[in-house]
């Protein structure tokens, strides 16, 4: 599922993570996906960790539903 994040709020993110609309991996790829097609032109992070994270974006999603 893709998921655009560009139009919301971060409140409206927040409920659409509690209410199972998406994922906090789903979220995540989404926000790596947007800084790494941003970076050249912008250049405004220094290191974008994503395989890094992502485990403990699958924990939390994992811990959420159980």
């Amino acid at each position: 599922m893709e998921y655009n994040i560009q139009d919301k709020t971060i409140t409206d993110l927040r409920t659409d993570l509690d209410n199972g609309v998406v994922t906090s991996e789903e979220l995540f790829n989404e926000s790596v996906d947007l800084a790494n097609k941003f970076q050249a032109d912008y250049n405004a992070f220094v290191t974008i960790l994503s395989k890094y994270k992502m485990k403990k974006k699958k924990d939390k999603d994992k811990r959420r539903t159980e």
